[in-house]
């Protein structure tokens, strides 16, 4: 099956959008305080070691999580990423 390029175009398109909705409402349900605590997490999970989780929570709005970093490199770009 030959893929066309306008047809990987409408399959990212239909991706991005399909994978923004569950992430928009994600965001809709935290208040300023939850993302301000999800953001220091964020920040210690970048620097923690792979596979420590770090656990956020907020204990006005009752909302919590983990965030686990699975690996990190570098790009071609030569920038530092975490997943």
């Amino acid at each position: 099956m030959k893929t066309t390029s306008r047809g990987r175009l409408v399959a990212v398109a239909a991706g991005t959008v399909m994978g923004a909705f569950p992430g928009a409402e994600i965001g809709r349900s935290l208040d300023r305080a939850d993302r301000i605590v999800l953001s220091n997490a964020q920040q210690q999970a970048h620097f923690a070691p792979i596979s420590e989780t770090i656990q956020w929570s907020n204990p006005h709005s009752g909302s919590h999580g983990e965030i686990r970093p699975t690996r990190g490199g570098r790009p071609d770009a030569g920038c530092y990423c975490r997943e």
